[in-house]
C-alpha cells in the first residue's frame, strides 16, 4: 500500500527533474488517501524539439529508482494539449480534473489565474457553439478558480472545495472582493443539475466574465505600491497577464 506521503516523495522527484507547472494526484490515493499505485497528471510548459526529449529523459531518470519500490503511472501533458483535451470533452481528463487533488503548482496565483482565464474562454467558445451544458460547467469552473486565485493571493492554503457558497464565505472572511449576488451563487451551485438552456449558458458566461474581471482588478490593486510610499511619476500597470505559468 502507498499513501499520500509516498506520493509526495514522487512529486518532489518530478519537480526537481522537470520543473512542471502543475501535478495532479488522482485515482485511489486521491480518493481514499491510500492505494496500490500512484497516478499523476504532470502538466508542463510547451515542448519544443530537444526540450521535450530532454524533459522526458530527465523524468525517466528521476523516477527509475522509485519505480523499483512503487507502482507509478505518470501522464505528462503540455498546458496547451491539456486545454485541447478539455475543449474536446475527454472523459479521462475531465475525471482527473474533477476528482484529482492538486499536489503541486508552480507560481500558484498566476497559474490559477491562467486556468480561470482558460475556463472563461472555453465557456464562451462552447456557448457560441450551442453547447449549453459545457458552457455552464466551464463558466462555473472559471468562477471557482477566480475566487480560489484571490484566496491563494492572501495566503489561503489550497483545499479541494467546489461549492461556491463555501468559497464565497471564505472570500468574505479573507477580505477578497466578490461580484456575485446570493441568487448568482445559488445558480452556480445548481448548475450541474437539470438541463441548462441557452439563457442559463448566457448567464453563466456573464458571471464568469464578471468574476474574472473582479479577479484582475483585485490582483492589480495588490500589485500597486502603498499610498504612503513615495513614487516618482507614473509606473506601468503590474496587472498579471496570461503568458506566465494549479
Amino acid at each position: 500500500m502507498v499513501t499520500r506521503d509516498t506520493a509526495a516523495v514522487v512529486r518532489d522527484a518530478v519537480v526537481d527533474a522537470i520543473d512542471p507547472l502543475e501535478i495532479i494526484l488522482f485515482g485511489s490515493i486521491a480518493r481514499e488517501a491510500s492505494g496500490r499505485d500512484i497516478d499523476l497528471l504532470v502538466v508542463t510548459d510547451e515542448d519544443g524539439g530537444s526540450t521535450g526529449r530532454d524533459r522526458r529523459a530527465a523524468l525517466r531518470s528521476a523516477l527509475r529508482p522509485l519505480r523499483h519500490r512503487y507502482d507509478i503511472d505518470d501522464y505528462v501533458v503540455t498546458r496547451s494539449a491539456l486545454a485541447e483535451y478539455v475543449r474536446q470533452g475527454s472523459p479521462f481528463v475531465r475525471k482527473i480534473i474533477s476528482d484529482g487533488v492538486c499536489i503541486y503548482m508552480r507560481k500558484a496565483t498566476k497559474a490559477w489565474r491562467r486556468q480561470a482565464e482558460e475556463e472563461r474562454d472555453t465557456a464562451a467558445y462552447l456557448r457560441a457553439g450551442g453547447f449549453h451544458r459545457g458552457a455552464c460547467d466551464h463558466a462555473q469552473q472559471c468562477v471557482e478558480k477566480s475566487i480560489k486565485t484571490m484566496l491563494l493571493e492572501v495566503g489561503w492554503e489550497l483545499e479541494k472545495i467546489h461549492n461556491i457558497h463555501r468559497l464565497t464565505a471564505l472570500a468574505t472572511d479573507h477580505g477578497a472582493p466578490l461580484s456575485l449576488t446570493p441568487d448568482d451563487i445559488d445558480f452556480l451551485d445548481a448548475i450541474y443539475r437539470g438541463d441548462p438552456t441557452a439563457a442559463d449558458a448566457e448567464r453563466a458566461v456573464t458571471l464568469a466574465d464578471n468574476s474574472f474581471a473582479t479577479l484582475n482588478r483585485f490582483l492589480a490593486s495588490r500589485a500597486q505600491p502603498e499610498a504612503s510610499e513615495p513614487t516618482e511619476g507614473p509606473s506601468p500597470s503590474d496587472e498579471p497577464d496570461g503568458d506566465d505559468s494549479c
